[in-house]
Order: structure tokens, then sequence, then C-alpha cells
């Protein structure tokens, strides 16, 4: 009678994971091998989000990295169908797949909604849900992306402008912080007193980035001193606002100061103006890649090592090509 009741309990976890309306002739039919559940699209979707739920519990995957498992999942599911077989995924639909998320995205962007199918898939075969791994032969290219940024003259408009309103103040000191620290939104919300040491007279932030989870010790900048002096060490009070509200404020101080050669301001190209202004003051690559907190040099720090036509001309006149 126990050895039976624990079959049904088996059967009803079973059942219930894969979505089956559950009923004692279901049940029933489960233990006798005479029902046979087909393993469906949405039901390997749902399965798999359940396990990297977990991780966002754990702190080991962020909740906005989640999201994007999410959101590339639910459209996968639009696509093909939710209640297509597992095993009916065939590489010709994952092609239609990519040749729609190419239309819509950059190449970028694509590339990394891609390894996330690519993990799904991997998931399916490691649980004996697939045989064939229909992703095979599709290759998917990252692309060189071109990082935009402000000029330096630009920068410090911003920084020496006299503002009164008190919130696009707030703003401006949170926007020079991060030009010369290069801490993403969510690595400079979650910034503590604790993080912030001093080494060899200068300030030093060393923490785990919230994205990917690599330390980084990025070494702050002089204006970026000025201004976590200026507020005690306490950033709580120059921090208050969403990220979308900054870039909100941002795009008015870009309009009140002139700031003409990105499209508009937004945040994260502080961390883009941090890190190009490293490797054009010199400093060696790999000592960059510790301080953005990057996982390669090749794939991700070497994307900064672009040069401008205002680049160019200072190079030979340094080198004195016109005299």
């Amino acid at each position: 009678c126990l050895a039976y009741h624990s079959k049904v309990q088996a059967a009803f976890s079973e059942l219930f994971v894969r979505g089956v309306e559950i009923t004692p002739v279901i049940i029933k039919q489960y233990i006798r091998g005479e029902f046979a559940v087909v393993y469906t699209v949405s039901m390997l979707c749902s399965e798999y989000l359940e396990l990297l739920k977990k991780r966002v519990d754990c702190d080991d995957l962020s909740l906005q990295v989640f999201f994007k498992y999410e959101r590339i999942y639910k459209r996968l599911i639009g696509k093909v169908g939710g209640d297509l077989p597992v095993v009916e995924l065939t590489n010709g639909l994952l092609v239609s797949f990519l040749t729609e998320l190419k239309k819509d995205y950059d190449a970028a962007t694509v590339c990394g909604y891609w390894q996330k199918v690519k993990t799904l898939v991997r998931y399916a075969q490691d649980n004996g849900r697939l045989k064939v791994n229909p992703c095979a032969g599709i290759k998917v290219s990252r692309g060189q992306k071109r990082v935009s940024i402000f000029t330096v003259e630009e920068y410090e408009r911003v920084r020496d402008k006299v503002i009164s309103i008190e919130r696009l103040s707030r703003v401006r000191d949170l926007f020079v912080l991060a030009c010369n620290c290069g801490l993403a939104f969510c690595d400079i919300v979650s910034l503590k007193r604790e993080d912030i040491k001093e080494v060899d007279g200068k300030f030093v932030i060393e923490k785990k980035r919230k994205k990917t989870g690599i330390v980084f010790s990025a070494v702050v900048l002089n204006d970026g001193v000025k201004v976590i002096e200026k507020y005690g060490f306490d950033l709580s009070r120059l921090i208050s606002i969403s990220n979308q509200k900054v870039n909100c404020y941002l795009r008015e101080l870009g309009d009140i100061c002139h700031v003409v050669s990105v499209p508009s301001i937004h945040y994260h190209l502080c961390r883009h103006f941090y890190i190009t202004r490293l490797l054009r003051e010199g400093v060696s690559p790999s000592i960059v890649k510790l301080c953005a907190g990057h996982s390669s040099i090749k794939l991700t720090t070497s994307t900064y090592m672009h040069l401008t036509s205002h680049d160019v001309v200072k190079g030979i006149t340094a080198a004195r090509a016109f005299n």
C-alpha cells in the first residue's frame, strides 16, 4: 500500500510539472504505463525557467538576465507554437526563428538571445527530451559593435555647469562619478562603503558585477573622488531614482550643455567614457579589463579600442608629421 502511495505521489508530481490536467483515471493510466504525455516546447520552457528562477533567488543570476530568458522563450513559443512536441523542434524552424530575430535586433543582441535558445536545447538533450540537436550547424556572429561616447570637452561642460535644480544637480554628480569609475547602474546603486578601499592613496572600488558575477577593481579617478567625498561615502542620497529616470534627466542635461556628439546621453555611456579614457591614456588592456570587470579582452575590452578622426589628427600632429 505504501509503495502504491509513493507511485501515486510520483505520478502526481510528474503530471503537475508537465501541466497535464490531473484526474484519478489519468493517474491510474500513468502508473500502468497506458498514458503517454507529449512533452511540448511550452513545457520545456516552463520547466527550464523554473530552474532559472531558483538561481535568481540564490543571487546566482540577476533578475534582469532572467527576464531576457523569459522574453526570448515566449517569443520562441509564439513562433513554433507551445503545443509543438519538443522532438519536432527542427533545424528549419530554428533557422526561421533566427531570421526573425535578425530583422528586429542588432547582431550582438541576436547572438545573446541565440545563446539562451542553445542553452534551452542543451537542457532538453541532457534530460533525454531531444536526441538530435536542432541547433547544429547554425552559427551566429556577434559582429563588431562600435562604442559611442561623448567628447572630453562635452564631459567637462556637463561637469562644470552651474545647476540650481536639485534633481539635475544630483544626476550630474552621478554622471561625473560614473564617468570616473565605470560602474554599471546596477552595480553603482548597490555600492556600499566597504566596497570602496584606499590603495596607495587612490580609491578603488572592489566588488562583483551583478550582471556577470565577475570581480572587478575599478580605480576612481579624481573627479569621481570629489563626488564620493561630497556625499560622505553615502551614495544612497545620490542614487534614489530608477535607471530610466536617470536617463531622462541626463537627456535634459545633454540638451542644456549642448552635447551633440551622441544622439542623447544615457547612463551606460559613462561606462564607455571611463573605459575608453583609460585606453587612450595608455593603460594596459589587461588592467582595463580588470577595472571594467570584462570577461575577455578580445570579445569585450577590444570594442573600446576605436579611434575617432580627432584621435588620428592628434596622433599625427604629436608625431610632427606636418613639420
